[in-house]
């Protein structure tokens, strides 16, 4: 896991714990969401595990809220999925010929 990604899974757990709450919920009240029990919730809450996009969607819904909420300061990675794969070969095809054997380095 990247430092960027633990930073969202930790960001999202803590907008999610703040609107609980807001709300005055705890972890227990979500005990039976989703057919999930209130120790699963605490696991992601906590940020020891990352949300699910379904599971932000079903507590958003619970919660009466948009899910744009639990995604607030989360931002999008700078690199692409080409540099996330920095050093293997993807392939480059010459022009008016497509074929697999020529490949580049990305930079």
């Amino acid at each position: 896991m990247t430092i960027q990604a633990k930073a969202a899974r930790e960001l999202i757990a803590g907008n999610v714990r703040a609107e609980l709450r807001r709300r005055g919920l705890v972890i227990k009240d979500l005990g039976g969401i989703n057919n999930r029990s209130s120790s699963y919730w605490q696991r992601r809450t906590s940020g020891e595990l990352a949300f699910e996009i379904d599971e932000l969607i079903v507590l958003a819904d619970f919660m009466h809220m948009p899910l744009a909420v639990f995604l607030q300061g989360v931002e999008p990675p700078e690199v692409t999925p080409h540099d996330a794969i920095r050093g293997k070969p993807r392939p480059v095809f010459p022009p008016n010929r497509l074929h697999a054997t020529h490949y580049e380095l990305a930079a």
